[in-house]
């Protein structure tokens, strides 16, 4: 089993949050350095909740990195 925690280039530094209503922002730093963004839009039959829009855009940010984190591994 591969954990993120054995890669420690592996990181999501979060800069900043913005919530906006059914929309969550997070502002983070790649594993590259370069200021990216990530979106979380709640369904409108949803419950919008910032704490779970939080995390849902926090894991979009993984998502978007774990490519470029396999690039550096693999070169």
């Amino acid at each position: 089993m591969v954990k993120i925690t054995d890669y420690p280039n592996f990181t999501i530094d979060v800069e900043d949050v913005i919530y906006n209503g059914p929309a969550t922002i997070v502002f983070y730093r790649g594993v590259d350095g370069n200021r990216r963004k990530a979106v979380a839009k709640c369904h409108p039959d949803d419950f919008y909740s910032e704490e779970l829009g939080r995390v849902v855009a926090v894991l979009k940010a993984v998502q978007k990195e774990i490519p470029k984190l396999i690039k550096q591994l693999t070169s």
